[in-house]
């Protein structure tokens, strides 16, 4: 037990998220400026890192530490969504699309 109390348990709960959602809101648009045509590369960077990010929680002693890296995890696994969502538009015919 950290010796947390619940308003901190809720805080240390819901901080990797608001990272998350940063990095998803974020990422269209890193996507478009920087990965243009080759979204995969920044696809599989993220999910390394993100998953490097969870490994290191394991290993660091430390509420500020595990909070550290569950934000850097959650903001990386969280920035490919953009990427992602972004490769149908460019692989599918404009027809196609709705």
């Amino acid at each position: 037990m950290k010796a947390l109390d619940l308003e901190n348990i809720a805080l240390a709960a819901s901080l990797p998220f608001a990272f998350g959602a940063v990095g998803c809101m974020l990422s269209g648009w890193v996507s478009d400026r920087f990965f243009r045509g080759r979204r995969k590369v920044l696809v599989l960077a993220c999910q390394v890192l993100g998953g490097l990010a969870l490994y290191g929680f394991t290993k660091v002693d430390g509420v500020a530490g595990f909070m550290v890296m569950q934000c850097i995890a959650g903001f990386l696994l969280f920035m490919v969504v953009g990427a992602i969502w972004a490769t149908p538009m460019v692989l599918l015919p404009p027809r196609l699309m709705g």
